[in-house]
């Protein structure tokens, strides 16, 4: 057996290289000797999934934790783990159940990118909010919602959130439609930071307030028409929401393209 020095040298010196379940493996030549394991960085498409969860089944292994996780579509089917991060394909959500629940309950960061929510069984949905429970940072990309009653759900299931970032959110639904719960879904107490990127529907805006812990807002059109006058009355009530505790707002539109003669407010991408 090896020394526990000589394999934590070995895993350190490894991390940074597209990482083989050979080397996954020394993790559990330590056997009980030692109390944790954490993982700088894996990385395993669909094909090599399994035998990595097989890792954690190895009576062998006492405990391995990740801190930071991003949960992805089958169109980017990777697990990474860095430092504090771990990514898991929509088709890792089917597998989550194979992980101790002491392997992601260190989890403070959790990305989830590219997943229609409504394709979620409410059991997953449930395992993803028991298992990254202390989860403090959430980024949302590209994700698709039926309804704004699921957007408030999901934020609203870490009670521990303290950073929230969201990037081209999508609902099924119309903004003229109405589907107002009869559900109220109280944000996470220590919610204090809140950055927008590519946010055009006021449905997410709406659905953040109010705010009274925020403190930091900060938001990124690419286009001057991305912004219009309903957002502009929604981001006032939100900043309204957060009182006195409001410390630090920015705001930014970017460009679409070279502007020779001016800023045209009202171009689009490609416009000049």
């Amino acid at each position: 057996m090896l020394p526990t020095e000589l394999c934590n040298l070995i895993i350190d010196h490894l991390h940074d290289s597209k990482p083989s379940l050979l080397a996954c493996s020394l993790v559990c030549c330590m056997g009980p000797q030692m109390p944790f394991s954490p993982l700088p960085q894996v990385r395993l498409n669909r094909d090599t999934a399994d035998p990595f969860f097989q890792l954690f089944e190895s009576p062998m292994l006492s405990s391995l934790w990740l801190i930071h996780a991003s949960l992805m579509s089958p169109r980017i089917p990777l697990l990474e783990t860095e430092f504090s991060t771990a990514s898991l394909g929509i088709w890792h959500f089917r597998v989550l159940p194979r992980c101790p629940a002491d392997v992601l309950e260190h989890v403070q960061k959790l990305s989830v990118t590219w997943i229609g929510w409504w394709t979620l069984s409410e059991a997953e949905r449930l395992n993803i909010r028991q298992r990254f429970k202390n989860v403090t940072e959430l980024a949302l990309w590209m994700v698709y919602f039926q309804t704004d009653e699921e957007f408030q759900a999901l934020v609203a299931s870490f009670p521990a959130l303290e950073v929230l970032s969201l990037q081209t959110i999508r609902f099924q639904v119309t903004d003229l439609e109405e589907t107002h719960s009869h559900v109220d879904h109280t944000l996470p107490a220590n919610l204090h930071t809140i950055s927008l990127n590519n946010i055009s529907n006021p449905r997410v805006i709406r659905s953040l307030i109010p705010c009274p812990s925020l403190r930091v807002f900060k938001c990124h059109f690419v286009n001057f028409d991305d912004f219009m006058p309903t957002l502009a009355k929604d981001f006032r009530w939100l900043l309204l929401s957060a009182g006195e505790r409001s410390e630090d707002f920015g705001f930014t539109i970017q460009a679409g393209g070279l502007f020779n003669d001016g800023v045209d407010l009202d171009a689009s991408y490609g416009r000049t």
